[in-house]
């Protein structure tokens, strides 16, 4: 592939004269991903004053791979970049660029997060990466509160528009599309499976969730918050009549914000890029003793408000219990139910 012009270095921009500065490049490009504006490119074979000198003769297949798998064992969480070798005036340069998911906070390049300020990239510091973690987990959390709503409206619409259809022909689910199901269990701590029992293939598995802790509320900027958890895409797929999982549900970053006999409360969403939708679910645990969850449904109400302080058992109980009865819950086994995969 020709490769017509050598995009200037900036923000979302860096050039490497070599493909032995890959880790330079690769810390870079974190930096721009962890940029406001998401995304960037790294450019190997063009020196630091902009010298197209493309870059050294070999094998580039095998450049290549080497590239793609040093990305998916440093990166945390994974990205999918795109590598290409472009050609210009008879030179060859290896083009690295990616984009952020925008309900990931921030990336980290072996171990550490950058920032990329102009042609600059340095390390982020602790509080710079709480900072990130805050504002974007808020800004997910909205849109997914946005989607369910826009769910709810869809539906409500579907409904009227068939109740005015006389002898309406059901319709069926589109033909080849796979569909994920959420199954939580209790195993020393919460975790969850994802399970396909469609005959099709579910690629890219994303699911994520906002949980409360009603026991010990987290506030940020005087407002009741979530549990800072994070989106996770699995760059994988789930074969037919099969699952995957045993995933912990509290991550490591957010498992400060919650001790043992804490009640969490929220909700979890699982679907994938080519799959027919996105299933939501309630999700209750205390913490060291088990929990349940439960699908929601059509013209479910939001999740319940308690004042700014702690609230006692009671409390929680009854307004769990108004919002999702004995009967629609599904309790949470103590230990993982499915050890191999799902037959037909």
């Amino acid at each position: 592939m020709d490769l017509k012009e050598i995009d200037p270095e900036s923000q979302s921009c860096e050039w490497k004269k070599s493909l032995s500065l890959t880790s330079e490049g690769l810390e870079a490009l974190c930096g721009m991903l962890n940029a406001n504006q998401g995304h960037g490119k790294v450019i190997f074979g063009v020196t630091d004053d902009g010298k197209e000198i493309g870059v050294e003769p070999g094998n580039l297949d095998t450049a290549q791979r080497s590239l793609a798998q040093t990305i998916q064992q440093k990166f945390e969480p994974r990205i999918r970049p795109e590598i290409q070798v472009k050609e210009k005036a008879g030179k060859k340069f290896v083009v690295l660029s990616c984009a952020r998911d925008p309900q990931i906070p921030y990336h980290e390049f072996d171990g550490r997060a950058f920032i990329r300020i102009g042609t600059t990239t340095r390390k982020l510091n602790p509080q710079e990466k709480e900072q990130l973690t805050r504002e974007r987990t808020r800004v997910a959390f909205q849109r997914f509160v946005v989607t369910l709503v826009g769910i709810f409206v869809v539906i409500v619409l579907m409904i009227a528009f068939r109740t005015l259809q006389p002898k309406a022909t059901p319709q069926m689910q589109p033909p080849g599309k796979p569909d994920l199901e959420l199954a939580f269990f209790v195993e020393n701590e919460l975790r969850f499976n994802y399970i396909n029992n469609t005959a099709n293939a579910a690629h890219n598995p994303k699911y994520w969730f906002a949980v409360e802790n009603y026991t010990h509320p987290v506030y940020r900027d005087g407002k009741i918050a979530t549990l800072p958890i994070i989106t996770t895409v699995v760059n994988d797929f789930v074969r037919p009549h099969s699952f995957q999982g045993n995933v912990e549900v509290i991550d490591s970053k957010s498992k400060k914000y919650a001790a043992k006999g804490d009640r969490l409360f929220g909700l979890g969403a699982i679907t994938c890029e080519d799959c027919t939708g996105t299933r939501n679910y309630w999700m209750y645990y205390k913490l060291g003793e088990g929990g349940w969850y439960s699908p929601i449904k059509a013209g479910s109400s939001g999740m319940p408000f308690f004042d700014r302080k702690p609230q006692s058992d009671e409390a929680i109980t009854t307004a769990l219990e108004r919002l999702v009865p004995q009967q629609d819950r599904i309790q949470m086994p103590d230990h993982n139910p499915l050890t191999i995969s799902i037959t037909p």
